[in-house]
């Protein structure tokens, strides 16, 4: 899981990265965007870590020019702390 946490980490400083993210639909296409930037997890990974910080949501990151991001799409809400 050390892996998730590093890309999360990444997403904090990357904003093109995280419009990536953001766009995605589904966790797999989340896992293909990290996969592609170097990190190496799978999807069961994403979900455990996901489940084991339970205050994060893409909302807490801020993107490259300080302002808050909007909420994730509906279709990965659930695993950013949305509905």
């Amino acid at each position: 899981m050390e892996a998730v946490k590093k890309f999360f980490e990444k997403l904090k400083s990357d904003s093109g990265l995280l419009a990536k993210v953001k766009a995605a639909l589904n966790n797999e296409e989340i896992v293909g965007i990290a996969k592609k930037a170097g990190f190496d997890f799978s999807v069961d990974d994403l979900t455990k870590y996901m489940d084991s910080n339970k205050g994060f949501s893409l909302d807490s990151i801020k993107d490259s020019a300080g302002d808050l991001l909007g909420k994730a799409k509906d279709g990965i809400s659930g695993l950013f702390g949305g509905k």
